[in-house]
């Protein structure tokens, strides 16, 4: 649980700098450094990506721990996958409109770092 907090909580540091990084990069190297760019957006898009990405095994981890957990972790991937459905939803039809990009960051990594504190608060009561 430890590790899916800190999972959680370098996710959200990324969700908070992606947006200010590639602003650098566009106000550093312009349209002479568009081949820079592409390539600090793909490099960063791999960062947060594989971030995301490590979170689910960790959690399916932390609920493996005892015998007989399939039907735990069936719902935990259902749940995986309504979340990723439902939130790309609400931050397409809804925050990116109203807050754009840099606010939906924002928001996005508040939960992140609320769901953290809420993993390891409960880490540490086991």
């Amino acid at each position: 649980m430890i590790a899916l907090g800190a999972a959680a909580v370098v996710l959200a540091l990324a969700s908070f700098t992606f947006t200010a990084i590639i602003a650098a990069l566009v106000a550093a190297l312009g349209h002479a450094g568009s081949w820079a760019l592409v390539m600090g957006f793909l490099l960063l898009s791999v960062l947060v990506g594989g971030l995301v990405g490590v979170q689910f095994p960790l959690a399916t981890e932390a609920i493996a721990i005892e015998p007989n957990r399939g039907p735990a972790a069936a719902m935990m991937y259902a749940a995986d996958l309504a979340g990723a459905g439902c939130g790309a939803l609400v931050a397409g039809a809804i925050l990116v409109p109203l807050f754009g990009l840099d606010g939906c960051g924002l928001i996005c990594g508040v939960l992140a770092c609320t769901l953290a504190c809420i993993c390891i608060a409960r880490a540490g009561r086991r």
